[in-house]
């Protein structure tokens, strides 16, 4: 998505982190239909391309955290419930593996929010430069002169289907923004989901420290 905002402006802000060669590229002629035509079927190419690994990943990461939920929550027994503490010999080795798997989960969660959020948010940066673009060609449509400064051999009638068109694409990406985000763990991939899911880190860690702080249970978390 990077490199398809990439093709509609010059800005750095809308070409940072693309690739060498895309950065290369000069910006679409917006004055074309078919090119504009092009460029939206080019970037649902993008979309349906990452969509098969976006489910992979959304699969594996809804297993992995289940996973998660179950050991965290056979780690909370055990140090909640004093007669199931025996039973599930909580120590410091169990309370390393929990850690390390939590952490791993976390970060590919935090990984996966950062670079979701981005592709979730591509659709409203698209719409903000094709309106953008949009107005300087009205303008245009209407200024003869500023048409002819610019080297612009197209018509008025030319003018005004390409602005319809990145119309109808500019309401076509806010609907797609809207329906179909990315998500994970039924929720849209962005900053919320990390909102929605601190609970769990707060309650473990909290737990973890009534636990140790006992000093009937110090032993367990040292040994």
């Amino acid at each position: 998505m990077r490199s398809c905002a990439a093709m509609l402006s010059v800005q750095r802000e809308f070409r940072r982190h693309c690739p060498a060669e895309v950065d290369m590229l000069p910006v679409l002629d917006f004055s074309d239909v078919k090119t504009i035509a092009g460029w939206r079927k080019l970037r649902q190419l993008c979309g349906e391309w990452g969509k098969f690994y976006h489910h992979r990943i959304r699969a594996f990461s809804a297993e992995f955290f289940a996973f998660l939920l179950i050991i965290l929550a056979d780690l909370m027994i055990g140090m909640l419930v004093p007669e199931y503490t025996e039973l599930s010999g909580v120590n410091l080795a169990s309370l390393l593996v929990a850690g390390l798997v939590s952490t791993a989960l976390i970060v590919s969660i935090l990984l996966l929010v950062y670079l979701g959020n981005e592709v979730n948010e591509a659709a409203e940066r698209h719409r903000f430069i094709l309106n953008r673009t949009r107005c300087l060609l009205i303008a245009m449509k209407h200024d003869d002169e500023s048409r002819q400064n610019t080297g612009l051999a197209c018509s008025k009638e030319q003018l005004e289907k390409s602005t319809d068109m990145m119309a109808s694409l500019s309401d076509e990406l806010e609907s797609e923004s809207k329906v179909m985000p990315l998500t994970l763990l039924g929720m849209p991939l962005g900053y919320s989901l990390l909102s929605f899911l601190n609970f769990i880190p707060i309650g473990v860690v909290s737990t973890l420290v009534n636990f140790c702080g006992n000093k009937d249970n110090v032993s367990r978390c040292t040994s």
